[in-house]
């Protein structure tokens, strides 16, 4: 990870991260003025702003626009920021990380669907059990020789964790996360009687994560103030982080200054890999999939999701490549998993809904087949098979219209 001091030197972008939360009693005023003040520094990224604060991630080629806005934040009646709250990171090329600015208001400065309250802000970092990065770095070392009597939580999605994670960390295995608190709800009995340390990319989802635990009788509960972000800027070997940090931006992954350590496998073969692409999405849901370019090609570009993996052999996008024998070999094995959905009452709607709507796909490309069956052998036989973009289906997209890849969309910040 490279300094904020280094960015003055070299040609690139200075990207912030931050969040806050605080009583905002005029969000739609703050929203103008974010927008006027971002506009005027000629700054790019996004911004959300609710009821309870603010979170967003900036970038500028100018660290003087970047300095300018700190500047402005610290001395904000409402946010009153420290320059400390603010994560610095760099992006050495020379497109920025992101493209455009959006400003938006919403419920939630980072979504829990209404479960978990603000933080209280009048507590002591005691009281919230904020960690500095060396005061974590200590308590994963004595982690490490009472791993009966710790838990270390990750507090981001399961793709993230992949990439880069602390040692002995839990994987939550959660696509979202408004899905991490179902993740909580399960341990919360078996982490009463523990030391729960929990850690996120830049603090702002560990921020509820440990107030959800403490409102459940979970006392012993602390997490890395500044997240990820700040530890690495803190060790730049590393420390007990492995692998790299997932950032939402066109930079995708940031590790630690003096390491480059691996630690995510390819979904298929297993071999170490960790480079994701807009292109290389699931299947079924389109969610970014850990996969290297031999097995993607090997599967034509149709991956599949951990979660999706039973859905590998029988569920595809481009049906126009499969032969009649071969739909209805999916077909079958899709009646037999919806079957088995049915039969379960506490199989989820969403699954049984995307399984019929393929089923209904393999009926109609049938169909076509049955009409115009030389037309069909022909697609069929090309060789070597065309791969598509899974997002917008063409073959000469190489991702670049999916998420943060886009020209055109961007992600919510995630800290």
């Amino acid at each position: 990870m490279v300094s904020a001091a280094a960015s003055t030197e070299s040609a690139g972008h200075s990207v912030i991260l931050f969040y806050k939360y605080a009583e905002v009693a005029a969000p739609l005023e703050l929203k103008q003025e974010q927008e006027t003040l971002c506009e005027r520094l000629g700054l790019v990224g996004r911004i959300l702003i609710s009821e309870e604060g603010i979170n967003a991630t900036l970038s500028s080629a100018s660290r003087a626009s970047i300095d300018e806005y700190i500047a402005f934040l610290c001395s904000h009646e409402v946010f009153a920021m420290r320059p400390e709250d603010f994560k610095h990171s760099f992006h050495a090329y020379e497109a920025p990380p992101f493209v455009g600015l959006i400003i938006k208001h919403v419920k939630e400065i980072v979504s829990t669907g209404g479960i978990v309250a603000r933080p209280d802000m009048t507590a002591s970092d005691e009281a919230r059990g904020y960690l500095t990065p060396q005061q974590f770095h200590e308590a994963m070392r004595q982690a490490a020789a009472d791993k009966e009597g710790t838990v270390v939580l990750d507090v981001r999605a399961h793709k993230e964790f992949l990439v880069g994670h602390f040692e002995n960390a839990v994987d939550p295995k959660v696509k979202n996360f408004s899905e991490y608190y179902a993740f909580l709800q399960q341990r919360v009995d078996g982490m009463k009687d523990k030391k729960v340390l929990m850690y996120c990319t830049g603090g702002i989802r560990c921020e509820k994560a440990s107030n959800f635990l403490r409102s459940q009788g979970v006392e012993d509960v602390h997490h890395l103030k500044g997240g990820i972000h700040k530890y690495l800027e803190a060790y730049q070997d590393g420390g007990f982080f492995r692998g790299k940090n997932f950032v939402f931006d066109k930079r995708v992954l940031m590790g630690a200054q003096n390491s480059n350590e691996v630690v995510g496998k390819c979904i298929e073969c297993q071999k170490p890999y960790d480079e994701f692409s807009g292109r290389k999405v699931c299947t079924v849901c389109r969610d970014l999939v850990l996969v290297c370019d031999g097995c993607y090609y090997a599967r034509h570009g149709e991956v599949h999701c951990t979660d999706h993996q039973y859905l590998k052999h029988c569920y595809v996008t481009f049906l126009q490549y499969l032969t009649p024998d071969e739909l209805k070999e999916h077909q079958l094995a899709l009646e037999e998993i919806l079957s088995q959905l049915l039969e379960d009452k506490n199989s989820s709607k969403n699954k049984r809904r995307s399984i019929r709507n393929q089923l209904n796909k393999i009926k109609a490309r049938l169909e076509t087949i049955d009409a115009d069956p030389e037309a069909a052998a022909a697609t069929v036989a090309l060789d070597p098979r065309p791969i598509h973009c899974r997002t917008c289906g063409l073959e000469a997209c190489l991702g670049n219209c999916w998420g943060f890849w886009s020209d055109e969309l961007l992600p919510p910040p995630q800290n």
